[in-house]
């Protein structure tokens, strides 16, 4: 992704709005750091989920949920820095979310709402609603995963690409 207008984009799905267990996860090389990079978002418009290195190099997951248009946003104690390879991760695991760095819980909550379901495109490297807001860096391994969260405690990230299956 060169941050300026690459990016990967799928047709509407549920898969993509996971409201049960889940997670997330991908290693990420951003190529700098000082401008919004979204890594993943189905935040095309009303209810989503954004996943992003903010412009102060934190991680962060935001999502927009049934409870009258609220947004929840758990952010990384870890700063990122430029040309480095990090494993990010978000799981859902009954009604609490869970942030990880590099296998690190970072943070960790509960929304005052569930997520609210819907079917809308899936974007990696970039966030319609908020144009601009392409990453600049490497996207590797990217996963979905519905109905299981992988992790709720600090975990070893994995050290080869995800299985196919």
């Amino acid at each position: 992704m060169d941050g300026s207008g690459a990016y990967i984009s799928t047709g509407g799905s549920a898969d993509y709005s996971p409201i049960g267990d889940f997670t997330l996860d991908a290693w990420i090389r951003p190529a700098a750091i000082g401008s919004i990079g979204v890594i993943a978002s189905t935040r095309g418009s009303g209810t989503g989920w954004q996943f992003l290195v903010d412009a102060g190099g934190t991680v962060q997951v935001g999502w927009w949920g049934s409870w009258s248009g609220s947004v929840f946003v758990l952010t990384s104690t870890t700063v990122l820095s430029a040309n480095t390879y990090y494993h990010v991760r978000w799981c859902k695991s009954g009604g609490t979310y869970y942030l990880f760095v590099d296998g690190n819980l970072e943070a960790s909550g509960t929304p005052a709402g569930d997520y609210a379901s819907n079917t809308a495109t899936l974007y990696l490297g970039y966030d319609p609603q908020f144009g601009g807001r392409y990453f600049n860096g490497h996207i590797d391994d990217f996963r979905i995963t519905n109905g299981v969260a992988r992790s709720t405690s600090s975990f070893t990230p994995p050290t080869a690409a995800f299985p196919d299956s």
